[in-house]
């Protein structure tokens, strides 16, 4: 079984990651931290909603997580979204079919 990365580690390298982002600024917030309720993530998020430094969203699903992403993204601030893989897929799949569906009206 693969070891686990320790929380502490984690929140770290996130912070380092969004201050070099924000060009060595210690604004806060550093950083977005978006999330959807997962187990296998639960110690890291717990850790993480105890950060000041840090704003953490947790999204209904992974679509939601995207479409907040981006628009945080657009509008300059830095973002990491935490999400299983397999929501991952489903959630592009989903945006790529809307995105399809858009461009057959617009034509």
């Amino acid at each position: 079984m693969p070891e686990s990365i320790p929380a502490p580690l984690i929140i770290d390298t996130l912070k380092d990651t969004f201050r070099e982002a924000r060009g060595g600024s210690t604004k806060e917030p550093l950083g977005w931290i978006l999330s959807v309720p997962d187990t296998h993530q639960k110690t890291v998020l717990a850790a993480l909603d105890k950060e000041r430094a840090l704003r953490v969203v947790t999204c209904a699903t992974e679509d939601e997580a995207n479409a907040v992403g981006a628009g945080l993204w657009i509008g300059g601030e830095p973002v990491v979204l935490m999400i299983q893989h397999a929501g991952l897929y489903a959630s592009v799949n989903c945006a790529a079919s809307r995105w399809t569906a858009a461009s057959r009206c617009s034509t």
